[in-house]
């Protein structure tokens, strides 16, 4: 069983510069097994529905991101995440990561099978140019009827 989610609506980029940068990062969450929702009974962790070793078997950002579930385009501008569909895991601990490697308008706007909404977006948090730092900020969704 799982929560299935799926992606409303996306402008999230990773640009061409920082492609490297975004990879290590998500490599390097493989160290903390703190962060992992997947595991056996003998006490083997890993994120849920990705590889134990990722890291050996996805060489670059894109792979990652499409192991996680996600839909990615490659551009000259960099990486899009275009689309998600697909049970909920450890998608969000990834995309916290890569935050501070993305163009700092990025968001997505997410929905579950029960029709509850939310949005990641980034926010500024401080510099500007290649010194920017963003970081993500959910927000839950309230919608009214008139």
């Amino acid at each position: 069983m799982g929560y299935y989610v799926s992606l409303r609506e996306a402008e999230w980029l990773i640009p061409t510069e920082n492609l490297d940068k975004a990879y290590e990062v998500m490599c390097d969450l493989n160290k903390d097994d703190s962060l992992k929702s997947g595991g056996s009974s003998t006490g083997e962790k890993w994120f849920a529905w990705m590889p134990a070793d990722y890291p050996s078997e996805c060489k670059d950002a894109q792979s990652i991101l499409v192991a996680l579930g996600f839909e990615v385009k490659l551009s000259d501008d960099g990486l899009h995440i275009t689309g998600y569909e697909n049970k909920t895991g450890d998608e969000s601990h990834f995309i916290e990561a890569i935050a501070p490697f993305s163009q700092n308008d990025s968001y997505m706007v997410w929905q579950g099978e029960e029709g509850d909404m939310w949005r990641w977006e980034l926010q500024l948090m401080f510099g500007a140019g290649d010194n920017a730092y963003n970081k993500l900020v959910p927000k839950e969704a309230m919608i009214v009827w008139k």
